[in-house]
């Protein structure tokens, strides 16, 4: 069973146990995962076809993926949808808004927790005491930290690395789940936020529309604009 992703991991990793796999006579099962799937197999699609045929069966978590999968290498896919443990994610209706805002992605440019930064500033503006709690390190977790700083935001914690047991309480007592990632798939912290009975604000990247329906559960906005963010909060 083969987690797969793009790029040059899909390469040195995925290729070498697809080989590996069937040169031992195993059944192999490719998983693939990548929200950015449009893009790399648009380019490097003759080169990991071969290992999609090698798979006994190739899955993916969206059908957002399963079509790009389809349409770009015409591999057949079948879909294994992500899933959310109700028992420790329970649905709490929220009846009034601080609001307490959450980001729970990790700080890699691909998720531009700058735009969300953008946004608590023009809602801070608004509403004094609302607050942002960010779960999550990477990358570019010095410089967000920076820009907190340089913009005079208040109210905004950083809890680095929150364990998944840990996240239901995290969820409970927060009331909306800012998202604004630049490339998706079917991404389980949105998921399971809803089923904690916060309110979804994110962009449409990606697998989320296929996911959520803008208006019924969900708010969302095009990639990359933090004022419809901020404007769907406020």
């Amino acid at each position: 069973h083969i987690l797969a992703a793009s790029g040059l991991y899909f390469f040195l990793v995925v290729c070498p146990a697809v080989l590996i796999g069937r040169l031992r006579g195993k059944q192999v099962v490719l998983n693939y995962r990548a929200g950015n799937a449009d893009e790399f197999l648009k380019r490097y699609g003759w080169l990991a076809k071969p290992f999609f045929q090698m798979a006994d069966v190739n899955t993916t978590p969206s059908g957002f993926l399963a079509h790009v999968i389809q349409e770009r290498i015409g591999v057949s896919v079948s879909i294994v949808p992500n899933i959310v443990n109700f028992s420790i994610f329970q649905y709490r209706e929220r009846v009034s808004f601080q609001p307490k805002l959450l980001v729970t992605r990790h700080l890699e440019e691909v998720y531009d927790v700058e735009s969300v930064l953008r946004a608590f500033r023009r809602i801070q503006a608004s509403y004094p005491a609302a607050s942002l709690w960010i779960a999550g390190t990477g990358s570019q977790e010095a410089r967000l930290r920076g820009l907190v700083s340089d913009w005079n935001l208040n109210n905004v914690r950083f809890l680095g690395y929150v364990d998944h047991k840990t996240l239901p309480s995290i969820y409970d007592q927060c009331d909306m789940l800012l998202n604004a990632s630049r490339v998706d798939n079917f991404p389980g912290s949105l998921m399971e936020a809803s089923a904690a009975g916060l309110v979804v604000v994110s962009t449409k990247a990606g697998g989320i529309p296929f996911i959520f329906e803008n208006g019924k559960n969900a708010l969302l906005v095009e990639v990359g604009d933090w004022e419809a963010l901020a404007s769907e909060v406020e």
